[in-house]
Order: structure tokens, then C-alpha cells, then sequence
């Protein structure tokens, strides 16, 4: 099994199957001790790196793949610390799981996957993709014992060309610090940075000249926010139901907003927005593109296919 970041804005689905035992590739030697011994996250608590330590030791040699078909034991570990923030046993695994640019189990899957070499990580990504791609909606996988599973972070790459266990910085994130990846306001920061070229100081915040952000944008994420408000004329938001992104898109600020179901399986219609009493993740109240709070809430009507 390979663990792969979910394509759309938040929780990823499940880890993509991979490989005919579809055991894991952990990350290989990088002149440390053992590489399955090294959860790769300085956001993991105490209690979820024992819980690896235990589960996954005997899974396989240094640099090896994890023989998660043999040991599923290993395999409840990962997937329950990566799917659900906890312990197998139920424990809290991280220290401060979402930040507005951070979720730590997104950036562990990509942490994970230190010391391959990009094209590596591009064969393991073609089989999964090879593997699950033509499966109707849906399908569900098994990960070691844990049945039901249906189910995007740049990293440094050492001198030997090598993916590390470190996340690039963005803005006022140094590399090496491990707190931003393409999520939340990451993703604002990665395209002014990337597309824009803004100086480090000017990627994190929205952009005061219209000419330097995008004309348009869409989401179907609260984690797609930040970049989609930061469109100039044309704001589409694909109806997941997630509070964050509706309550923007039903307030419809200066009229640049646009509705759209989920084109496969639209969900059914939410329940009404609860748009002044939610909180974002850093703990504070809503507020609108132009920073306002939210005065109202919003009943979901745009939610079916014609």
C-alpha cells in the first residue's frame, strides 16, 4: 500500500492500495536507524509514535517495505492514525492536527515517502492509479483490518536527488519548518509564489492589486477559501455542503458567485449553514471575503442536478 494525498481540499478518502502485496514503502535509510521506526512527523504525540513503534517493528527490515499483508496489525495503525487522527487504541495522534495551513496527516503521507526519488514516488502513484482509477463510485478497499475505505504537499529533495522528510517552506514559513503545505491559506501562499512570483513577504497574504491574482477560481473545500475568495471576477463553489465555502458562496459577495452540485453523486441537500456560530480552524468566527462576520445563516438550495 502506497498513501496518496486526496486530490480535493480536505480529508483525504482512504490510502490507495498499491503493489501485488500491497504492503507500504516507508521511508528508505537516510544514514538513521531504522526507517519504520521513524514516523517522519514532528506533529505525531508520544502515545502515536509508541503506537507505530510497536505495531510496525517487526514489519519489515530497515529500507524494506512494510509487510502490511502480513502484519495488519501495522496497517490498523497507519490507517487509523492518517484517517482518523487517533491511535488504533483510540489515542490522539497529533499534537495540533489543522492549522489554516497545515494538516499534519496530509503532510505525513508526503513525509512518509523520504528518501525515494521523485520518480519513484511516480511509479508507486501510476500502479495505485493503474489499480483503482476504472472502479466504479463507490468501491471500497481493505487496509489490513480495516474494511470500508474508499478513498498534495511539495517536499525538499536532498543532493542525491532523494525526497527528505521536511516540507518546502511558503511566505514566512521557513523550509524545514514543517507547518504549510498547499492547504488552507498554504494554497493562497503556493500560487503566489509559484504563479505570481510574489516576494516571500507578499505570498501569505491576499494580494491588494487585482492584477496579480487569478480572474477566476473554484472549490469544493472549506480549504479552498482562501484562493477561490481571492478570484476578481468569478467565484464557483462545487456543493460538498462545508460550511466555510457555502456560507461564502450563498452570501454572494458583490455577485461574483456561482453554485454548482457535485457533478457524480451530488450530496443531498445540507442542513441550513450555521454561518454566524461556526468557526474556522483557527478557532475564530466566519467572516466573509471583505473580513466581515457573518450575520445571517443560509438554507442550501443549490444542491441537485437539473
Amino acid at each position: 500500500m502506497t498513501l496518496d494525498r486526496a486530490p480535493r481540499g480536505d480529508a483525504p478518502r482512504s490510502p490507495a492500495l498499491q503493489g501485488k502485496s500491497h504492503d507500504v514503502h516507508p521511508p528508505k535509510p537516510l544514514g538513521v536507524p531504522p526507517s519504520h521506526a521513524r514516523p517522519g512527523s514532528s506533529h505525531l504525540t508520544p502515545e502515536a509514535r509508541a503506537a507505530l513503534n510497536s505495531a510496525c517493528d517487526t514489519a519489515a527490515d530497515p529500507g524494506a517495505p512494510l509487510e502490511t499483508s502480513l502484519h495488519p496489525g501495522c496497517a490498523d495503525e497507519l490507517v487509523s492514525i492518517y484517517n482518523g487522527g487517533k491511535t488504533h487504541a483510540g489515542q490522539t495522534a497529533w499534537n495540533n492536527p489543522v492549522t489554516l495551513t497545515l494538516n499534519t496527516a496530509y503532510a505525513w503521507v508526503a513525509q512518509l515517502q523520504a528518501g525515494y526519488t521523485p520518480e519513484e514516488l511516480r511509479a508507486f502513484a501510476r500502479s495505485a492509479y493503474a489499480e483503482n482509477a476504472f472502479n466504479p463510485p463507490g468501491t471500497m478497499q481493505r487496509v489490513g483490518t480495516t474494511s470500508g475505505l474508499a478513498y498534495h504537499v511539495q517536499v525538499y529533495t536532498d543532493a542525491q536527488g532523494r525526497v527528505t522528510a521536511h516540507l518546502q517552506g511558503c511566505g514566512p514559513v521557513a523550509d524545514g519548518a514543517d507547518t504549510l503545505i498547499t492547504y488552507d491559506q498554504g494554497k493562497r501562499c503556493w500560487i503566489n509564489k509559484v504563479i505570481f512570483h510574489q516576494p516571500v513577504e507578499k505570498q501569505l497574504p491576499r494580494q491588494p492589486d487585482a492584477k496579480a491574482r487569478q480572474v477566476f477560481a473554484a472549490g469544493d473545500s472549506d480549504t479552498d477559501l482562501s484562493f477561490v475568495q481571492d478570484a476578481t471576477h468569478l467565484k464557483l463553489a462545487i456543493n460538498r455542503n462545508k460550511v466555510q465555502l457555502m456560507c461564502n458562496a450563498y452570501a454572494n459577495h458583490q455577485g461574483q458567485w456561482l453554485v454548482q452540485p457535485m457533478f457524480v453523486q451530488p450530496r443531498a441537500q445540507g442542513s441550513r449553514y450555521p454561518c454566524t456560530t461556526a468557526k474556522d480552524a483557527a478557532g475564530q468566527p466566519l467572516v466573509d471575503e471583505a473580513g466581515h462576520p457573518f450575520t445571517q445563516d443560509y438554507e442550501d438550495r443549490v444542491y441537485a442536478l437539473p
